[in-house]
């Protein structure tokens, strides 16, 4: 099996660890622990209270397969696609973005004041703007959906709104990773630099795929919503 493979219900989930290993970030986000033994997909998510069909749909854009059919996602179920998207951010908050500040830092002292202050000055600012764009989802759009789900309309914001606001965050990374590889020169710290760079590529393919996810599912299953 290979990442293009399309993930069906009637697969293992043990086997999709194996396709991607994203699709461990998957399993965890939505709220399922490992130890599922030899389980299908559908067994698992039964068991967790979880649609195997918005798990199997976010598994199979994040993995990048074609053909994917998400007209059988139903509305219902967006409150499970919130909560796992909410995951996301704890994630990043708690671990993604520490365990790169941490980089940074041990990175940084092996060069002037300067430089260590500039790498931490950047890095702030990336996270200060990265908080900001979590916060307006989680305080602004998630609200939204919530009330749409409960039947409430709001003439105030829509989900185009959303899509206005929804900037690339990623920018300010390739931006760190750009000065590291072309200007940050030092072998000596090679090591650390590798690590750095290792973290700062594996947050930037977290962030796309996130993206990915809320543009590619979460918004047209809200504008389903916003016209019922």
């Amino acid at each position: 099996m290979h990442k293009n493979t399309i993930i069906s219900a009637d697969m293992k989930m043990a086997d999709i660890i194996h396709i991607d290993l994203y699709n461990l970030f998957i399993i965890n986000r939505f709220g399922i622990r490992l130890g599922f033994g030899d389980k299908t997909i559908k067994e698992v998510c039964e068991k967790e209270n979880v649609d195997h069909r918005l798990f199997t749909t976010v598994c199979n854009i994040n993995n990048s397969a074609t053909n994917i059919s998400k007209t059988d996602i139903h509305t219902e179920h967006i409150l499970q696609l919130v909560e796992f998207l909410k995951n996301s951010h704890d994630y990043y908050r708690k671990i993604r973005l520490p365990e790169v500040k941490r980089s940074i830092f041990n990175l940084s002292k092996g060069y002037d004041a300067n430089t260590e202050k500039a790498l931490g000055h950047f890095f702030d600012e990336y996270i200060k703007e990265f908080k900001n764009h979590i916060e307006y989802e989680e305080s602004t759009v998630f609200p939204y959906i919530k009330g749409l789900c409960e039947g409430k309309k709001s003439g105030e914001f829509s989900i185009d709104k959303f899509e206005d606001h929804h900037d690339n965050i990623e920018e300010k990374l390739s931006d760190l990773k750009n000065i590291i590889i072309k200007y940050m020169s030092k072998p000596e710290h090679d090591l650390q630099k590798l690590d750095l760079l290792d973290k700062l590529f594996q947050l930037q393919d977290d962030l796309d795929r996130h993206t990915k996810i809320e543009d590619l599912l979460l918004t047209p299953m809200v504008m389903k919503l916003e016209v019922m």
